[in-house]
């Protein structure tokens, strides 16, 4: 059998009827290789041989990884979601989501078996459990910042959740007290060791977070100015999901 160039194949019967399908190609790192594909006829090993060309000119892996999601979980929150620049109180989110969420449903797939239907499930399954619709769209969120680091990382060639529609969230007006509301809230609080807190949220709209991370370096006295500061992350954990 003459040797092709780069990306071309070979194709042939064997002697137990199926066939079979040569391509040769050069790694990252110059050396040479062969990937053998098989199939029971030979359009079924002409399509496969096809799918790894075009793996080859996109600069795609020939083949995806076997490792389980829960596997590239674990290396995904200890390696490239920290070093992502996301707010370390999304890093810690995310890592929730990823440990009690996909590992215990998808968690034993292997990255090359995943399917958009498998996602779909996921999406369906976190519904009928009761989780907010805001919670199943963060908790799709993760899977497909997970895997679009496998792709980056040669592990697969395209990503499934990218063909699933972003699970939709109702916008609805936040809740609010009314002056009268708040007014009763800060009678009921009097005396209370964190009525200055309330008091404070009340009077500059500070979020709990901002409030908690209040520096006095932030406080103007003489001026009657405050700076709001970054949120306070050590609230006793990440959100509860």
């Amino acid at each position: 059998m003459t040797k092709r160039a780069n990306g071309e194949g070979s194709i042939f019967k064997r002697a137990d009827g199926r066939w079979s399908g040569e391509i040769s190609y050069r790694d990252d790192y110059g050396r040479s290789k062969r990937r053998t594909v098989y199939g029971g006829t030979q359009s079924e090993v002409r399509r496969k041989l096809r799918e790894a060309r075009e793996r080859l000119e996109a600069g795609a892996p020939l083949k995806d990884a076997t490792m389980t999601l829960s596997a590239w979980l674990d290396d995904w929150t200890l390696k490239a979601l920290p070093a992502s620049d996301r707010k370390q109180a999304t890093v810690d989110l995310y890592a929730t989501i990823a440990r009690k969420h996909l590992a215990p449903f998808l968690g034993n797939r292997p990255l090359d078996r995943i399917r958009p239907s498998d996602v779909e499930a996921l999406i369906v399954a976190k519904r009928d459990a009761g989780l907010a619709p805001s919670t199943v769209r963060t908790i799709y969120t993760v899977l497909r910042a997970a895997l679009d680091v496998a792709v980056r990382d040669g592990l697969l060639r395209r990503n499934p959740a990218v063909a699933i529609r972003r699970p939709a969230v109702d916008r609805r007006d936040a809740a609010y007290l009314t002056a009268d509301d708040a007014h009763r809230l800060l009678e009921a609080l009097r005396g209370d060791r964190l009525e200055p807190l309330f008091r404070l949220m009340l009077a500059t709209g500070l979020r709990r977070g901002e409030a908690l991370g209040l520096h006095w370096s932030d406080i103007d006295l003489d001026a009657g100015q405050l700076r709001a500061p970054a949120s306070r992350r050590d609230l006793g954990g990440v959100r509860r999901v």
